[in-house]
């Protein structure tokens, strides 16, 4: 597991903890948002690379990684939108796990959700 200082653990499980309206009340973030709609299908892609480049330029705020996370495991993917899409797959299995890092929180290794493939 990765090593943050404890302000960044503190920092994760506070935003764990809000409210979702809070933590997408960003204006970079709703732009983003907005371009992601109506792609998953026909061009995820270009929705995946927008999100990696967010995720890796973010990496050191919970508060990003949340977004890039609720929109990974937001509804279009729960109703099989994406599904096979390997490069999605990548990027939240890689959100995932780096959020549970954030956390100090551990996670099994062989669960489905650490995995490709699985919401």
């Amino acid at each position: 597991m990765q090593s943050f200082n404890q302000f960044l653990i503190e920092d994760a499980k506070k935003v764990k903890g809000m409210d979702i309206k809070k933590v997408v009340d960003d204006e970079e973030w709703q732009g983003i948002r907005k371009s992601l709609i109506g792609n998953w299908v026909g061009n995820h892609k270009t929705n995946v690379k927008t999100l990696r480049h967010y995720f890796e330029k973010n990496k050191d705020k919970p508060i990003a990684v949340r977004r890039v996370l609720n929109v990974l495991t937001g509804s279009v993917h729960r109703t099989g939108k994406t599904k096979g899409q390997k490069e999605t797959d990548e990027l939240r299995k890689d959100v995932r796990i780096h959020w549970r890092n954030l956390l100090n929180e551990p996670y099994d290794k062989n669960d489905p959700k650490y995995k490709t493939g699985e919401i």
